[in-house]
């Protein structure tokens, strides 16, 4: 059964015209930006987002009410930006889900002040979308960077990413910052979770709703993990809820396993520092290694080019 749209024609009254949900969006992407109190990102957040919005695009403000001095940045950048929203909001998700009931655009990016996002992976990862109208979520690799060390984020080829709400876990999360939202999957997807690992929780429950979820080797990102990050603020919350969801989402069997292998990694971790702080650093780069931090089993391998994995 097709959907119906309706037309305002003067002379004839109102007629209706066949379409399609999707073909409805009168933009192309609707970038999000939430924040919260960080004036001191948003400046070059802009400088970065005017190099890779075009003029079918539109920028989404959704600001927490701020008390600093985001408003005179914002306004410094009006021309940049489609809609300004500053009101309390319960939670970061909260506020993404205004700008994502806000949005006009096939395609939903969610952006940060502190994210990066690579103008040429953008466009591939559009392409992509373009060229598989039956992906409802893509994600995208990137790299992620805490303090000196960097280190890319890339599901290697052959993993099936999507197939099994097992799949985040196995290749340690969901990172937003590699999402593209197809507008119209929302409808059967639903909006963003509220939980402290909202990205994650997303992921899994498109994968459980039955849509299509992929992983593309495009590097669309360079994500930053400063102290004042979830991860860091809220990490007991973090994993406990972390946990919550691999118990919720998987098999008791992969759970458990799950949580064994977990915690054999961190005693593993506990021990490399142990090893540092005694002066053994040597040993503990020889043998510890490969610890909880990694992103994918080859992390420093990662294969751009662009295909499924």
């Amino acid at each position: 059964m097709n959907s119906v749209s309706f037309k305002q024609n003067p002379s004839a009254g109102i007629s209706a015209v066949p379409a399609s949900f999707h073909s409805c969006a009168s933009k192309r992407i609707s970038f999000i930006l939430t924040t919260k109190n960080k004036a001191a990102y948003l400046d070059k957040a802009f400088d970065r987002l005017g190099k890779i919005i075009k003029a079918e695009d539109e920028l989404i403000i959704i600001d927490g009410l701020s008390n600093d001095d985001t408003s005179k940045i914002i306004e410094k950048h009006a021309a940049l930006i489609g809609v300004y929203i500053s009101e309390k909001d319960k939670t970061a998700s909260h506020a993404f889900n205004k700008g994502i009931l806000l949005a006009q655009g096939k395609y939903i990016r969610q952006v940060t002040d502190d994210d990066e996002v690579h103008s040429e992976g953008l466009e591939k990862a559009v392409a992509v979308l373009e060229k598989h109208p039956e992906i409802d979520l893509l994600l995208c690799g990137g790299t992620k960077q805490e303090k000196q060390k960097v280190w890319n984020y890339c599901v290697p080829p052959g993993a099936g990413y999507g197939r099994s709400t097992e799949d985040p876990f196995k290749y340690q999360g969901a990172c937003g910052a590699g999402f593209i939202i197809r507008r119209s999957s929302i409808a059967w997807t639903g909006l963003h979770p509220n939980g402290i690992c909202g990205d994650q929780e997303f992921v899994l429950e498109c994968i459980r709703r039955g849509a299509t979820v992929r992983f593309c080797r495009i590097n669309l990102y360079h994500h930053p993990i400063y102290e004042h990050s979830t991860i860091h603020q809220l990490n007991k919350r973090y994993w406990k809820e972390w946990y919550r969801l691999a118990k919720q989402y998987c098999s008791p069997s992969f759970y458990y396993d799950y949580r064994i292998r977990s915690f054999g990694l961190k005693l593993s971790e506990m021990f490399h520092v142990l090893l540092q702080r005694l002066g053994m650093s040597d040993l503990s780069e020889k043998k510890f290694s490969g610890n909880a931090a990694s992103e994918t089993n080859d992390a420093n391998d990662a294969i751009w080019d662009g295909g499924f994995s």
